[in-house]
């Protein structure tokens, strides 16, 4: 297993690795990739992660379904491939499959419908415990987007960044940093679900920022 240490400064780091017989807490939960503690950050790396992660979403939300919980803990990687995993929170949406051809297709997938996910990194229609669609997905994709880029000094930092983030407000230094992405995040976030983008237009956005 490839597995990058995760500093202080650092609390989102994605563990290389196979998931298999691992508990939770264990190899598959995320981590960070790119320089937390040098301030470095591999953005082709990041990129590719972030690209993965939207190809696997693509997938989910083309089976009808909604993730719901969407963070770094939720993704692993196996057989080289970064995946989402942990269905537990999942439902249809839409014209969206029927319970028990969802079972089928994602075993486990909707076992605790009630819950509205974690907290910060949920979509605030989902907090707010309405209806939701493939767009709560894309809120935290957008959060997650940002800590892969960014480097923080502590994790009072990135509590404050992340509420900051939740009001749509982004960081001078990552606007100046990376236009582009900044541009991608703001529609990522945005607080009505009608201005999030569809994984196929990040996807295609990505593709033009590599």
């Amino acid at each position: 297993m490839d597995r990058r240490s995760a500093k202080a400064s650092s609390p989102v780091t994605y563990v290389k690795g196979s998931s298999d017989g691992a508990a939770d807490g264990g190899a598959r939960r995320g981590v960070r990739v790119g320089g937390a503690a040098s301030g470095r950050v591999d953005e082709c790396e990041c990129l590719e992660l972030l690209q993965q992660i939207v190809g696997g979403l693509e997938h989910v939300h083309a089976c009808g379904l909604v993730h719901r919980d969407v963070k770094p803990s939720n993704l692993c990687f196996s057989d080289g491939l970064l995946k989402l995993v942990d269905f537990g929170l999942a439902k249809p949406y839409g014209e969206a499959t029927e319970g028990g051809h969802l079972d089928a297709i994602y075993p486990g997938a909707g076992a605790n419908t009630e819950s509205v996910g974690t907290p910060s990194y949920a979509a605030p229609e989902q907090l707010r415990g309405a209806e939701v669609s493939s767009a709560a997905d894309m809120f935290p994709l957008g959060l997650i987007l940002f800590e892969l880029f960014a480097v923080f000094g502590s994790a009072m930092e990135r509590a404050k960044t992340f509420g900051e983030l939740r009001q749509g407000s982004i960081p001078p230094a990552f606007r100046a940093r990376w236009p582009r992405l900044a541009a991608l995040l703001r529609t990522l976030i945005a607080e009505r679900p009608e201005d999030r983008p569809a994984c196929g237009d990040v996807r295609r956005e990505i593709v033009d920022c590599r």
